[in-house]
């Protein structure tokens, strides 16, 4: 299979790989876009954005359900099942209610620095639940949080930088940690589309309502506002761009590449938002201390991922093959 792997991925057309640079420059380009809209509250840009994206996914989702056998129809429908979508969708939600905001608070060098920090959210889970982990992904943790700690000192020096606008980023990783293990759990045999429709919609539902709340945003504003505003073209971007062409056009690439890859280039997202960022005019060259940490904080979040992927390879191939 190791061989198969390796031809497959010696074989990946060159379209596979501009894809995936498509894919990986779209994601970054998030942050900008944001930070572009900041006239709309926080949880009201993040709304639009998940509406937007539900209603891009919606005819794909209806043509994948028809496709569906009344088997998976019917396991999808399980009680189970809707209770990981409904928390998977709440994680979503809350991922971008964190992130959208912290850009509002703190650099988009930092934002998008804090809110990749998932890969070591699951390491420390690990830890605390004692569940196998490697010395690598240990000794890349201690060098991620080396990273974090010379990033946090630009909160001194840096007036772009503040310590609620990181939190948040942080937390925002958080969340979405929850719905990437969601995802673990459901994306082996539901189509991307079935899953993704109902979830981004229930995350939409959720920051409805906070942004009712904390925001004192009408329903109809937060639903609809999108529609008439002049950030429409933003707007629709975010959802066909980071949301359709980044994230479907990186789940194109695995067909072809091999998922360590993939995740490894995901890493290269801090810095070119960093410089889409700068180069739009909405965020300023890194501080000094982010200069410096930052590399590091990629780095051992890239030794983490690297690290877990040989973990999980060896665990598989430990297991007995049985003959059929």
């Amino acid at each position: 299979a190791g061989a198969d792997e390796t031809t497959a991925q010696r074989r990946a057309p060159t379209h596979v790989f501009v894809i995936l640079f498509v894919a990986i420059w779209a994601v970054s380009s998030a942050a900008t876009i944001f930070a572009l809209m900041s006239e709309v509250s926080a949880l009201c840009r993040a709304t639009w954005r998940l509406i937007a994206s539900s209603a891009v996914m919606l005819p794909f989702a209806a043509a994948q359900w028809r496709r569906l056998s009344p088997t998976g129809r019917k396991r999808f429908v399980a009680p189970r099942v809707v209770g990981v979508l409904a928390a998977s969708g709440a994680c979503l939600g809350l991922h971008f209610g964190f992130w959208v905001w912290s850009i509002d608070h703190t650099s988009i060098a930092h934002s998008l620095l804090f809110v990749s920090t998932s890969p070591l959210i699951l390491v420390v889970a690990a830890l605390i639940i004692r569940q196998p982990i490697s010395r690598g992904e240990i000794g890349a943790a201690v060098v991620a949080f080396a990273g974090v700690g010379i990033v946090s000192l630009d909160v001194k020096s840096d007036r772009a930088v503040s310590w609620e606008g990181d939190l948040s980023a942080f937390l925002g990783a958080v969340a979405v940690t929850g719905y990437l293990v969601a995802g673990r759990f459901l994306r082996s045999w539901v189509p991307i589309f079935v899953y993704a429709f109902p979830v981004t919609l229930i995350g939409a539902l959720l920051l409805s309502v906070l942004a009712a709340v904390f925001e004192g945003e009408s329903a109809g504003y937060v639903w609809f506002g999108w529609c008439t505003s002049s950030y429409a073209g933003y707007v629709v971007y975010l959802a066909i761009g980071p949301g359709i062409a980044g994230h479907t056009g990186l789940n194109y690439t695995l067909r072809y590449l091999n998922a360590l890859h993939v995740s490894v280039a995901t890493m290269a997202e801090p810095l070119l938002g960093t410089v889409i960022g700068w180069a739009a005019g909405v965020g300023a060259a890194p501080g000094i201390w982010t200069s410096l940490g930052g590399p590091v904080l990629v780095g051992g979040l890239v030794w983490m991922t690297i690290s877990a992927a040989r973990r999980e390879a060896a665990a598989t191939s430990a297991v007995p093959q049985t003959c059929e």
